[in-house]
């Protein structure tokens, strides 16, 4: 499987995971998850259809250049970073709702320096999505509303599940192959 399929995977099984748990606090809990695990199936299956496609090679094009993966691993790293620490610091605050959307709007700022790295402007797009959704969420959760939280994560996770399916049976932007998420 290529990085960018491997990219589509990946954040279609972060999607998956943000509906599993998002949809335990809301209603319709077993359609929600069972949706998440579906289109996580056809995610998978699209990518391996489009690498038989390829004649089981795995395709993609040149390796992206070794900036552009100093910049996902920096993201990635600096990502897992400002969960951990800003999660535990909205469970000081007693703001508990907060930590979903805070992951969310995390999430979402890890992708956006990829679109440069990679030279694919569809990070640009999902990475802003996600921190608007993650920064509504987390002002409407600190404010007491009660399913912002929940809807954050659901919404974050039906629009990675939603990337990586599009990604996989449209076909991929032109540019370096590299990591997705």
């Amino acid at each position: 499987m290529d990085g960018r399929s491997l990219g589509s995977v990946v954040g279609a099984a972060g999607g998956a995971l943000f509906v599993w748990n998002a949809a335990g606090d809301l209603a319709a809990t077993t359609w929600l998850r069972a949706a998440a695990v579906a289109l996580l199936v056809l995610t998978v299956g699209a990518a391996l259809v489009a690498r038989r496609g390829r004649g089981g090679r795995s395709g993609g094009g040149a390796a992206p250049p070794r900036r552009a993966l100093r910049t996902y691993g920096w993201s990635v790293t600096l990502m897992a970073v400002a969960i951990v620490v800003g999660a535990r610091a909205w469970v000081a605050l007693d703001l508990e709702a907060v930590v979903l959307p805070w992951v969310v709007l995390v999430v979402g700022a890890h992708f956006l320096p990829f679109a440069r790295a990679f030279g694919a402007p569809v990070f640009t797009r999902l990475g802003g999505l996600l921190v608007l959704v993650g920064g509504a969420g987390a002002v409407a959760a600190g404010l007491g509303v009660g399913d912002a939280a929940p809807v954050a994560g659901l919404l974050a996770g039906l629009a990675l599940l939603a990337s990586g399916l599009t990604a996989e049976v449209r076909g991929h932007d032109p540019g370096p192959a590299g990591p997705a998420t």
